[in-house]
């Protein structure tokens, strides 16, 4: 840890951070649970535990979700755009 007031508190908040996420065995649990919600309410419709699909009149989202990552693939573009912005704000 840095001795600096400032440097010293951001590397707590940086371990902190980290020992929640990583740390912690029931974040995962969590962080599925909201990401999928959140995921549902916008319109993905869950194929199998990790797979998500997104149907409108313009084409489809196809999402895989693993852990931190997310894999996806479109026949529209404007809607893997869109879906990214409105992630942004989740």
């Amino acid at each position: 840890m840095c001795s600096h007031g400032s440097l010293a508190w951001h590397s707590y908040a940086h371990d902190t951070i980290e020992q929640a996420l990583y740390e912690n065995p029931v974040a995962s649990s969590l962080w599925y649970r909201k990401l999928f919600t959140y995921l549902q309410e916008y319109g993905f419709v869950p194929l199998a535990a990790t797979f998500l699909i997104r149907r409108k009149a313009s084409g489809i989202v196809l999402l895989n979700v693993y852990s931190d990552d997310r894999l996806g693939a479109t026949n529209d573009e404007t809607l893997w755009q869109e879906l990214m912005q409105d992630f942004k704000s989740f």
